[in-house]
C-alpha cells in the first residue's frame, strides 16, 4: 500500500520596507510526503516514510522597538507603526527538511511483537538581512545552520498474560549541529563571526504496563531513564580586532521520568481517567548568542478527563483538566541581534479543555472545541536588552504563545461520486 501528500501554501507579507516599498514576513513554502506498507510475510509488517519540504520565504525580520546607534547617525526607523520596516538589506531565507523512517513489526511468537524504528533527518537554513532596521548600511546579517540526526528504537510488547498490556524498550539518538553567524557592521568596520558546533548523544530506557485490576479499572504505571551528552565548541571572531576566541564545554544529564494512571469505565462507551506524569528536557548551550550554558527542565503533569462514545457512536465527547508544575523553565529571549535561553525559577500551567463530535447523518459531520489557559511564571527574573540589561522581574507574566481562550469549528460533508469515490 503507498500514500503521497503534497502541500503548497504561499502568502504575501504583511510588513512593508519603507526603504523598497517591498512586503516583507512572507511564506513560500513546498512539502512532499510518501509512504510505503509492506507486508513480506504473516508474521512481519514494515512501513517506509520519507518527506522533503522547503520554505524560501523572507523569514521573520528585525524591527527596532526604540532608537539605536543607527538612528543618532541620521537613520529612520518606523518606531511605533506595526505595519512597517526600514531596511536597505534585503531579507532571505532557504529552508530545508527532509528524512526518512523505517519501523518494522515482527509478531515472533503468540502475543509477542518486536518492533524496530529508525529515523534520520537533515535540517538546513540560509537567512540574510537587515539589523538597524533604517535606509543606512550600518549592521546585517548572514547565518547558516545544518543539522544532521539519527535515531534508533527498539521495542518488545506483549499481552500474553490476561488483563496485562505492556511495552519495554531503548532508545538512541544522535545529532550534530552546525551554525556560522555572521554580523557585520561596515560603517564600524568590524565583523563579529561565531562558529559553533553541538554535538548530542541521548540515550534511554522504558517500560509501561497496563493492567485490569477490575473488569472496569485499569492501572498504567511507566518509568523512563534519559541519559544525555552534549559537547559544545565555538569559535568567535571580532575581524579585524581578533580572531578564534575558542569556547569548549559539555555536559551531561539525566533523569527519572514515571507515569503513573488510573482509568475506569463507567461502560463500554465512558471513561474516566487520572494521570501523573514527569517530564524532563536537558540542558544545553546557546548557538545563537554568547551566554552561560543553561540547565535541565522539568515539569510534574497531572491531568484527569473523561472520554465518551455516545449514540451508536454518533456523538464524542470528551472533557480534560489540567496543572502543569514547572521547574527551572527554559525561557527564550530576543537579546539585540541574537536570542539568549534562561532558567525561570519556576512556572505553572493550568486549564481545561473540551471536545465535542457529531455526526448528525452518515454524510454530514460537526465538531467544536474549547479550551483555558492559565500559563504564568511563578518566578522569573532576568535582564531587559531595551533598558541596558537592567534588572527586570517578569514574575507572574504569562507564557509566549500561550492564549487565554482558543476556540475551534468545524462542519464536513461527504458526498458520493458517481462510479464510486466521494468529495468531502
Amino acid at each position: 500500500a503507498g500514500r503521497i501528500a503534497f502541500v503548497r501554501e504561499r502568502r504575501d507579507g504583511w510588513l512593508t520596507n519603507l526603504f523598497d516599498n517591498d512586503d516583507v514576513d512572507d511564506k513560500d513554502l513546498t512539502s512532499v510526503r510518501i509512504g510505503f506498507r509492506l507486508q513480506p510475510s504473516e508474521a512481519v509488517s514494515m512501513v517506509l516514510r520519507a518527506d522533503y519540504s522547503k520554505d524560501k520565504g523572507t523569514g521573520s525580520v528585525f524591527k527596532a522597538t526604540k532608537p539605536g546607534l543607527a538612528n543618532d547617525i541620521g537613520g529612520v526607523s518606523p518606531i511605533g507603526r506595526r505595519d512597517a520596516i526600514n531596511a536597505n538589506d534585503r531579507f532571505t531565507k532557504d529552508t530545508r527538511n527532509k528524512g526518512a523512517s523505517l519501523r518494522v513489526n515482527w509478531d515472533f511468537a503468540e502475543n509477542w511483537t518486536l518492533s524496530s524504528i529508525t529515523g534520520y533527518r537533515v535540517h538546513e537554513t540560509a537567512d540574510t538581512g537587515d539589523l538597524d532596521d533604517t535606509q543606512l548600511q550600518t549592521a546585517y546579517f548572514d547565518n547558516l545552520s545544518y543539522s544532521r540526526t539519527l535515531q534508533q528504537e527498539l521495542q518488545v510488547t506483549s499481552t500474553s498474560v490476561e488483563g496485562l498490556d505492556w511495552v519495554a524498550g531503548v532508545f538512541a539518538w544522535w545529532e550534530d549541529a552546525d551554525a556560522t553567524l555572521d554580523f557585520p557592521f561596515p560603517l564600524f568596520g568590524i565583523r563579529p563571526l561565531t562558529l559553533s558546533d553541538i554535538e548530542t548523544f541521548s540515550i534511554a530506557g522504558f517500560f509501561q504496563g497496563s493492567y485490569y485490576v477490575t473488569e472496569k479499572a485499569r492501572i498504567t504505571a511507566g518509568l523512563r531513564y534519559t541519559k544525555d551528552d552534549k559537547e559544545f565548541v565555538r569559535n568567535f571572531s571580532l575581524i579585524p580586532v581578533f580572531s578564534n576566541a575558542i569556547d569548549t564545554s559539555s555536559r551531561k544529564d539525566s533523569a527519572w521520568t514515571p507515569r503513573v494512571g488510573i482509568d475506569y469505565f463507567f461502560r463500554d462507551d465512558v471513561m474516566g481517567y487520572v494521570n501523573y506524569t514527569r517530564g524532563f528536557k536537558s540542558g544545553g548551550f546557546n548557538g545563537a548568542g554568547r551566554q552561560p550554558n543553561y540547565a535541565p527542565e522539568y515539569v510534574n503533569a497531572v491531568e484527569a478527563g473523561v472520554k465518551s462514545t455516545l449514540l451508536d457512536g454518533r456523538l464524542r465527547l470528551n472533557a480534560a483538566a489540567f496543572h502543569y508544575d514547572y521547574k527551572d523553565v527554559q525561557a527564550l529571549r530576543i537579546v539585540q541581534a541574537g536570542s539568549a535561553i534562561d532558567n525561570a525559577a519556576s512556572g505553572t500551567i493550568k486549564g481545561g479543555e473540551i471536545e465535542l463530535t457529531a455526526a448528525p447523518t452518515e454524510r454530514l459531520g460537526l465538531r467544536i472545541g474549547l479550551s483555558y489557559l492559565d500559563a504564568r511564571y511563578d518566578e522569573y527574573l532576568t535582564n531587559d536588552p531595551l533598558a541596558n540589561n537592567a534588572p527586570v522581574d517578569l514574575t507572574g507574566k504569562t507564557f509566549p504563545r500561550s492564549p487565554e481562550w482558543t476556540v475551534n469549528a468545524a462542519i464536513n460533508y461527504t458526498a458520493p461520486l458517481p462510479g464510486g469515490g466521494s468529495l468531502d
